[in-house]
């Protein structure tokens, strides 16, 4: 049932070893397919959602961790913080001036916090 489901979930998000999830609980609505079927009390819904979101923060760690040492290209968000490729919110360590929409390279030196190293 619903136990089972959800820990079929569970073990293909890890499974898959994504980055990043969005977790957000179930919430029945009238007229939709599955408003009629039995859903889990609303302390273990929440409970799960929170087991989820600690399974994200987990993996989004171990995805950090893989992306130190690689070099990343970013666009400025203002002087110290740029957004890679793939998303990281980068803090840009160095003497260069950089404005806000310059593209740039750098080398991720450091997974907490998100450090990168310019490249010349």
């Amino acid at each position: 049932g619903n136990t089972c489901m959800y820990e079929r979930s569970s073990s293909l998000i890890r499974e898959l070893d994504l980055s990043y999830m969005h977790v957000f609980p179930y919430s029945p609505r009238k007229g939709t397919r599955l408003y009629s079927v039995k859903h889990p009390e609303e302390r273990v819904r929440d409970d799960r959602a929170e087991r989820l979101r600690s399974l994200s923060k987990e993996l989004n760690r171990r995805y950090t961790e893989r992306q130190v040492g690689r070099v990343l290209e970013l666009i400025v968000e203002d002087s110290h913080m740029a957004t890679s490729s793939n998303y990281l919110k980068c803090e840009v360590v160095g003497e260069s001036v950089l404005r806000s929409g310059d593209f740039i390279k750098g080398r991720l030196i450091s997974s907490n916090p998100l450090r990168v190293s310019l490249l010349s």
